[in-house]
């Protein structure tokens, strides 16, 4: 008997297609194993479902259902995935001082101003070495809102993915001021370690202990600090600024950013994720090259999906890729930051993903500092710029 995808009577839950697998699986019990791209639910076999970023999510029963039982079990899927709004509080770090705090809907900054230097090496993520001419080493605590779920499995993956996408909003609009470094040494920016789900309780780290980390349904409160300063979104999406030396700032536009971010299908929401969690791996990246490549592919994650050389609305030729980024940087960023960036990047960027060039390697007797210190400030600048501006954008479309 041919299998029916019974998608169309999950679609209208608020959630995305993994949570309602993992719905099914609290709902019908058993374990859930793989069948080549998709996966049983069930044991004696249920549910088939599955999922791909390019297709229609799939859930089938093993056995036909009538109707009414299949709006009971999406009854049952809707009350798991329903829950109270919730907090999770975790830490940022990187070298700036902040000068008070920033609140908007479902976002906070503080400051931490109870640690010491010697307590934030405790922390995850951190590579920075003390460095007489930048800030100190220094933290914020960083409480964002998500919508909680009574399964206790998809309640964890909303808590750690509103981590994920707060801290990477962050690190796109927030920024220290530039200090040049020495050697590259570029530790100015937030950093949050993503392969590190121990963030959630740092209170294991030694040294930091803050009761506060980690998740709660009451509203955190940023008390009575002075606001962080802010940079209009303009000034802020040019490029480097001459701000005040190690102060730590946010684009104006970022509760506007919050906002239209929370707004996106979720289909351009999880394509959004992609492209600021490869900007975000870019600040941390361990060398210029992974620091270019992953510029590149946060730019790349954002254009509309290619199948063919052939246009299948108008027959004409598709553009190739290099073409199809600089259409996208000309839109959101400007022509100069284009070129730049197409000087910086793309003369650069295949020999670095296929392994014919290396900058530690390949121009060790050439000004590597130097050279390399400004391609990648050219790739973050201007994928920073096209990123913020794309997704302020979103509002108005």
């Amino acid at each position: 008997m041919k299998q029916v995808n019974l998608w169309s009577y999950f679609r209208d839950l608020n959630a995305v297609p993994e949570e309602i697998f993992v719905a099914l699986r609290s709902i019908v019990g058993g374990s859930t194993s793989p069948r080549g791209r998709k996966f049983i639910i069930g044991v004696p076999p249920r549910f088939e479902v599955g999922y791909t970023a390019t297709a229609t999510p799939w859930i089938a029963s093993t056995t036909p259902l009538a109707d009414a039982r299949i709006e009971r079990i999406v009854g049952e899927c809707a009350a798991l995935l329903d829950g109270c709004r919730r907090w999770v509080t975790f830490p940022m770090t990187g070298r700036f001082r902040a000068g008070g705090a920033f609140e908007s809907e479902g976002l906070k900054i503080r400051p931490l101003t109870d640690l010491n230097t010697s307590t934030l090496t405790s922390l995850p993520a951190n590579g920075l070495v003390e460095l007489a001419h930048q800030p100190s080493l220094n933290a914020v605590l960083v409480d964002v809102a998500y919508a909680g779920a009574n399964d206790q499995f998809v309640n964890a993956n909303r808590g750690n993915r509103a981590i994920r996408e707060a801290a990477n909003l962050l690190s796109l609009a927030s920024l220290p001021s530039l200090v040049r470094p020495v050697a590259g040494e570029d530790g100015w920016t937030l950093v949050w370690d993503s392969a590190r789900s121990e963030i959630l309780n740092a209170r294991l780290f030694r040294g930091f202990h803050h009761p506060e980390i980690g998740d709660h349904e009451h509203v955190p409160a940023v008390g009575t600090q002075a606001r962080l300063p802010t940079v209009q979104h303009g000034a802020f999406a040019a490029g480097p600024m001459n701000l005040q030396a190690g102060e730590l700032y946010v684009a104006e536009s970022l509760p506007g950013l919050l906002a239209n971010y929370a707004a996106l299908p979720i289909p351009v929401r999880r394509q959004a994720d992609r492209a600021l969690t490869w900007f975000s791996a870019a600040l941390r990246a361990p060398g210029p090259g992974a620091a270019i490549v992953f510029c590149a592919t946060a730019i790349e994650a954002l254009l509309p999906k290619e199948k063919s050389s052939v246009c299948g609305a108008c027959g004409q030729p598709s553009w190739k890729i290099s073409k199809r980024v600089s259409a996208f940087l000309d839109t959101h960023a400007s022509n100069e930051m284009r070129k730049q960036f197409r000087d910086a990047v793309y003369h650069v960027r295949s020999g670095l993903t296929h392994g014919e060039r290396l900058y530690e390697v390949d121009e060790q007797l050439f000004g590597l500092n130097e050279r390399s210190y400004l391609d990648v400030l050219t790739a973050r600048a201007t994928t920073r710029a096209a990123l913020l501006n794309w997704l302020l954008a979103q509002g108005k479309t």
